[in-house]
């Protein structure tokens, strides 16, 4: 990878190319384009609507579909929780600093936040026990979710997008000795 790089400087056994340079700028580009769609898909699309939607379009079983939800739905009620046990300890005067006060203060958290949990889930059991969840093979939903016009028009032009994308790299020859259409020539 570095035949014909530069050695831009060397410090005791390291040494650094211009090759391994711009290979992590680029690594790292891309990591943070990655992260960048992520967060986009993460703030725009309701987390109850994509598991109903992956349930009803892509027949994901309903039972791993619902307890999903309710894992993501517990994860806030779980760190509300963890604030007022928190606040409750600060109260009574639990402070301190150190490797040993952070086990102590695990300790202290762990019993209140467990026996909440515990809780919250049999609480969840009975309501599921209550409508019959998991009795049937198949299941009936109060509002169906389906692909509309829009849908079908936003994913071809997506990959109509992503294809000139990927052409006018290729081009302009800006893909890259990574490129999967100059490795087999």
């Amino acid at each position: 990878m570095n035949e014909g790089s530069e050695l831009i400087f060397s410090f005791g056994f390291v040494d650094v190319y211009e090759s391994g340079v711009l290979f992590g700028l680029a690594t790292g580009l891309r990591l943070l384009a990655m992260l960048v769609l992520s967060l986009l898909f993460t703030l725009t699309t309701d987390t109850a609507d994509l598991i109903r939607a992956l349930i009803q379009q892509w027949r994901v079983n309903y039972r791993f579909g619902f307890g999903t939800l309710a894992v993501l739905r517990f994860i806030p009620i779980l760190m509300q929780q963890f604030q007022l046990v928190k606040m409750a300890h600060q109260v009574r005067g639990y402070t301190g600093k150190g490797s040993r006060r952070i086990i102590e203060r695990t300790q202290r958290y762990a019993l209140p936040l467990l026996s909440s949990s515990l809780r919250h889930a049999e609480r969840m059991a009975y309501s599921m026990d209550s409508r019959a969840f998991g009795a049937y093979r198949t299941r009936t939903y109060f509002r169906r979710s389906s692909m509309a016009r829009q849908d079908f028009f936003f994913i071809g032009a997506f990959w109509i997008g992503s294809t000139l994308a990927v052409l006018i790299l290729f081009h302009f020859d800006m893909l890259g000795k990574l490129s999967l259409f100059k490795t087999y020539h």
